[in-house]
């Protein structure tokens, strides 16, 4: 039978508490891949066993033998009505449909608040049209041009620069380009280089992902920087090519 262990606590966790991969990973650091096996295959088809095994490899790269093939029923990693989730990738093994929204590198976990929940059923593409029948095409053609033209100074006020008019409509041309590319082409590593070098100063255009240690902060009025974000270590940054 199953004791008062860890891996009931676990199980108990997926049921009740909110998904926490950080948390997770360090509980089975401290456990052996014995452990995990032997609980698993007490009751193999169970829902939240499957999701140990799943989880468990995902998060510690390590392998787990069963003795048995699991059988079944497919069922979500992630709770959709509780999470946002990512497209499912079938785990065969675990008959488990992966809709987490990242690999074990980086995987978000966004929880469904009552205030995400009232945003995502906001219907914009559906209010644009509505706004597009209500005002002829010259005013909102208008409106979009001064909403480019407000986003691109703002985001140049922040970095205390004032653009020149040539930079300033190659802002703005990529702005008027979002949407028209496939994810795959749009992070592209030459892709970002050359988006990020028709903006910037020549003095600093860059030929690849950075290869030194950044961070985003500001310098107080006793002369102390206070920082706001340290970006990830170059070795983090993945190449594309």
């Amino acid at each position: 039978m199953k004791s008062e262990s860890p891996l009931e606590h676990i199980v108990f966790s997926l049921k009740h508490e909110e998904l926490n991969l950080g948390l997770l990973k360090a509980v089975f650091e401290q456990l052996s891949l014995y452990e995990i096996k032997g609980y698993i295959e007490i009751s193999p088809k169970g829902k939240y066993e499957r999701k140990i095994g799943f989880l468990y490899e995902f998060l510690t790269d390590q392998f787990i033998h069963l003795s048995t093939e699991i059988t079944g029923n497919y069922i979500d990693l992630l709770d959709e009505e509780k999470y946002v989730a990512g497209l499912k990738i079938k785990s065969l093994k675990w008959k488990i449909l992966n809709n987490l929204l990242g690999s074990k590198e980086y995987c978000p976990i966004i929880r469904k608040t009552n205030e995400l929940k009232e945003l995502l059923r906001l219907d914009f593409p559906n209010e644009i049209k509505q706004l597009q029948q209500n005002y002829p095409p010259a005013v909102f053609n208008r409106a979009i041009s001064y909403l480019f033209t407000k986003e691109t100074r703002s985001s140049y006020e922040i970095e205390r620069e004032i653009p020149s008019p040539d930079r300033l409509e190659r802002f703005i041309g990529l702005l008027q380009q979002a949407g028209a590319q496939s994810l795959n082409e749009l992070l592209d590593e030459r892709s970002l280089m050359s988006y990020q070098n028709s903006i910037v100063d020549p003095r600093f255009s860059a030929s690849g992902f950075r290869n030194f240690q950044n961070y985003i902060g500001e310098n107080s009025p006793n002369f102390s920087e206070r920082i706001h974000y340290i970006c990830p270590s170059p070795e983090k940054v993945f190449h594309t090519f």
